[in-house]
């Protein structure tokens, strides 16, 4: 078996919108190569701060999950006014043919602040992982 696994991160400091209008999430695209049939595992992580007040009540963070621009529905995500950090995260194995694929993240915000995030921190995370269980990634 020839596992491959690539991570893709965003290492810059971003600041989302929160518009309640999908768009794509800042750094959390990808696109790749595959030489034959193969088993992949995609995966996203998300983990930021968002400020919520009293009177923006009904606040939360959706995201989903694209490959080849079709949604995987089963990676759909949302995290309400519960907390100020919000988790949202995605699972997926699916058996893709040869040739090139990309995959992105995209995100709705609605009453919600948000801080500029930074990648450093100790509590932020944003990502996509790629696994291919038996061909390798390029």
């Amino acid at each position: 078996t020839k596992m491959s696994r690539t991570v893709i991160t965003n290492k810059e400091e971003y600041t989302l919108s929160h518009t309640n209008k999908w768009g794509d999430f800042p750094g959390l695209a990808h696109t790749f190569f595959l030489h034959e049939p193969t088993l992949v595992t995609f995966s996203y992580n998300i983990i930021l701060m968002a400020s919520v007040t009293a009177s923006e009540l009904n606040s939360y963070l959706c995201t989903r999950f694209h490959l080849d621009e079709n949604e995987l529905i089963e990676m759909r995500c949302i995290t309400d006014d519960v907390c100020n950090h919000r988790t949202n995260t995605g699972v997926s194995t699916l058996h893709l043919q040869p040739g090139k694929h990309s995959v992105k993240v995209q995100y709705r915000a609605a009453n919600l602040t948000f801080p500029p995030q930074s990648a450093t921190s100790d509590w932020d995370a944003a990502l996509i992982s790629i696994t291919s269980h038996t061909s390798p990634l390029q």
